[in-house]
């Protein structure tokens, strides 16, 4: 009994491991049948993609081309602008040139003023200096001599 037991499991196993291999191939081809349709159809899209990007792109560049020509011709009246600009600085840069060499003359002129005011106030300040220096020398010299004086009539 037992052997027929075994007998008819492994029956049942052939039979149902050929179900199963048969069931895979359909699948397995199924499968392929239905990823060729799916690539297909990605294809289908993706050259209607490619199309509408090349449509758009040259849409666009043609767009962009327009606005640089029109850009083109606003910067040729900056352009002509700047002309007129850089003369503007030149004239003024030459109306500086000129102020400068007058500041230059008058800074001079006060210079010289200013050097001799401050020539004569150090004499001015040398003179009274060594007129103190004389009276504090006289003075000095007078109270050693006396102190000298008072040292000899004490010691003498």
């Amino acid at each position: 009994m037992v052997d027929w037991f075994n007998s008819v499991d492994a029956t049942y196993r052939q039979d149902l491991q050929s179900i199963n291999d048969r069931n895979l191939g359909l699948f397995d081809a199924k499968l392929e049948q239905r990823l060729a349709e799916f690539a297909g159809v990605v294809r289908a899209e993706t050259d209607l993609l490619r199309t509408e990007l090349k449509s758009d792109i040259s849409k666009l560049a043609r767009l962009m081309n327009a606005r640089f020509e029109a850009n083109d011709t606003r910067f040729g009246t900056f352009e002509e602008s700047f002309v007129a600009i850089d003369a503007r600085f030149d004239a003024t840069e030459a109306n500086f040139g000129t102020l400068e060499a007058k500041i230059d003359a008058r800074f001079a002129l006060s210079d010289e003023r200013t050097n001799a005011r401050v020539t004569s106030e150090i004499g001015k300040a040398k003179t009274e200096l060594i007129k103190w220096m004389f009276v504090f020398w006289t003075g000095m010299t007078v109270t050693n001599i006396g102190t000298m004086f008072a040292l000899a009539k004490l010691l003498g």
